[in-house]
């Protein structure tokens, strides 16, 4: 997946972010973590979900760029209001891409991809064979 290199965090979030990255990015469960992404399709402006929906592969695979993460819904809603008016005012279009793209610094990237990492099995049953990998 890829994150935004200023990723929006909200204040109760800021301390625990590299570890709620780690848990999302390992296919941990993380309840009540919502996240904004750019977004998925050209008629929406941003797409808001839920942390939780990134352990199915297929979304951790076809997920867009992480742009903010909030501890509830309303707070996701509310920054993700607060970033379309602030692309509105500083680019003139409701485009949050290139928005992003001039608060960073010409050598920064502007994503960081972390790839998908599997999780062993915690166990198994008596009568599953151990496989060769």
């Amino acid at each position: 997946m890829d994150w935004y290199t200023g990723l929006y965090v909200s204040d109760d979030l800021k301390e625990k972010k590299d570890k709620i990255i780690d848990k999302i990015e390992h296919g941990a469960g993380t309840p009540g973590v919502y996240l904004i992404t750019l977004p998925s399709n050209e008629k929406n402006l941003l797409d808001i979900l839920s942390a939780d929906q990134l352990l199915w592969p297929v979304m951790h695979r076809l997920c867009p760029v992480i742009v903010g993460m909030t501890h509830s819904y309303d707070e996701a809603t509310e920054m993700a209001a607060a970033m379309i008016l602030d692309a509105h005012k500083e680019v003139g279009a409701f485009r949050v891409e290139p928005y992003l793209r001039n608060r960073l610094r010409p050598d920064e990237d502007f994503a960081i991809h972390y790839p998908i990492r599997k999780r062993k099995p915690l166990w198994r049953m008596p009568f599953q064979r151990k496989r060769n990998v």
